[in-house]
């Protein structure tokens, strides 16, 4: 990975041949997305704005031609640049110019909350308009999959899902953003200041009037199961709780704590994605209060 980040260092064309490259073979397998992203958020972070909206540039062009001749199509491409590219480029944008990696995750969240608001003002209620797409999509897929489903289960699953889908739908984006930029945000580190990823994202904090927000929100979404809402925790949950990983992190490495605290909370992360969720950002918002990494890392109770 760190031979990618270099390789992107050496020039213009270089980069390019990363973004574009990485948006076509997208194409065929989504996750090269993560890749093209952050080569764009690193050249963002080390070169600035310009080159990186360059950069950008040059990749949709060079990107849609080899996806005109590869896949027979541009148009990944140019999805690529409005829903992944712009956004890497602005949170790399708010990173580099206030050298605060909470910043940019706060504007990142920012974008998800706004992706969701587009969303219920052009269709109003999306649960209807997602019910009515599954109920044209499922029977197909069943079909393919050769699976029987009773009608009845087939109704409460749409029922079930419908009125999440439109924050599980943008936290998708979101989430790929994020680790683009992560991913950029590390190489540079790996290059210029080894290290320094580690000790930036073990003092990622909320601020105190977003941990208020951020407590109410999910504290209506969590009690109330105010539909709009649930679908802004959905479409943000990932990159919040980030914060309160962050202080696991803090605690392992710089408090003493065994690495096992670690490795169970991303096994619970992976086996109970959504509690965990809810319970890193909720550690996160309050530590603006309790003071999480002072009072139990190391020298948090001296002997007297």
């Amino acid at each position: 990975m760190k031979g990618l980040a270099k390789f992107a260092m050496q020039g213009r064309v270089q980069a390019a041949l990363l973004v574009a490259g990485f948006a076509v073979l997208a194409a065929i397998f989504p996750p090269f997305i993560v890749l093209s992203g952050a080569t764009l958020a690193l050249v963002t972070l080390r070169k600035g704005l310009a080159e990186g909206a360059l950069l950008a540039a040059i990749g949709t062009a060079a990107g849609g031609a080899l996806a005109w001749l590869v896949v027979g199509s541009p148009q990944w491409v140019l999805v690529s640049l409005l829903v992944h590219w712009v956004p890497v480029w602005l949170v790399a944008a708010v990173l580099r110019a206030t050298v605060s990696l909470s910043q940019a995750l706060l504007v990142l969240a920012g974008l998800g909350v706004a992706g969701v608001m587009v969303v219920y003002a052009a269709l109003g209620d999306p649960t209807l308009w997602w019910a009515s797409m599954m109920e044209q999509v499922l029977p197909i897929l069943l079909e393919q999959m050769q699976a029987e489903v009773a009608p009845e289960v087939m109704t409460q699953q749409i029922q079930l899902l419908a009125p999440k889908l439109t924050g599980v739908v943008v936290s998708q984006f979101v989430v790929l953003v994020m680790i683009s930029l992560l991913l950029g945000r590390w190489w540079q580190a790996g290059l210029y200041n080894p290290g320094g990823f580690g000790i930036e994202f073990r003092k990622l904090r909320f601020g105190r009037p977003v941990a208020i927000a951020v407590l109410a929100a999910f504290a209506i979404a969590v009690f109330a199961q105010f539909g709009l809402v649930v679908n802004l925790v959905l479409a943000v949950g990932l990159v919040t709780s980030l914060f309160g990983l962050s202080i696991v992190h803090s605690l392992v490495v710089e408090g003493g704590w065994t690495r096992a605290w670690l490795f169970a909370v991303y096994l619970l992360l992976g086996l109970l994605m959504y509690p965990m969720v809810t319970f890193l950002t909720v550690l996160g918002a309050a530590d603006e209060w309790l003071n999480v990494r002072r009072r139990f890392g190391k020298g948090a109770h001296p002997e007297t």
